[in-house]
């Protein structure tokens, strides 16, 4: 099995307002709750993986989406509450 990254904070489902095309780079909890995701998220994403690695560190500001609406949306979610 592969080794998924490890969200601080789950996202629930009813958070997401779009359908998942690729479940399988997830883990869900019992109640449908994203508990973490596949690395090649990130591998297939690097650039916005950086922007809010260098947010987290003070480097640059981002604008946080207040609702997860597309694929993009939840990608930064996934990506600003990994471990």
């Amino acid at each position: 099995m592969e080794d998924f990254i490890w969200l601080d904070q789950p996202i629930h489902k009813n958070r997401i307002k779009f359908e998942l095309e690729n479940e399988d780079s997830f883990n869900f909890s019992f109640d449908g709750s994203i508990i973490s995701f596949s690395p090649k998220i990130i591998d297939e994403n690097k650039d916005m993986f950086k922007d809010i690695q260098n947010s987290k560190l003070g480097y640059k500001k981002l604008d946080i989406p207040k609702s997860i609406k597309s694929e993009k949306d939840l990608i930064f979610f996934l990506f600003y509450f990994a471990e």
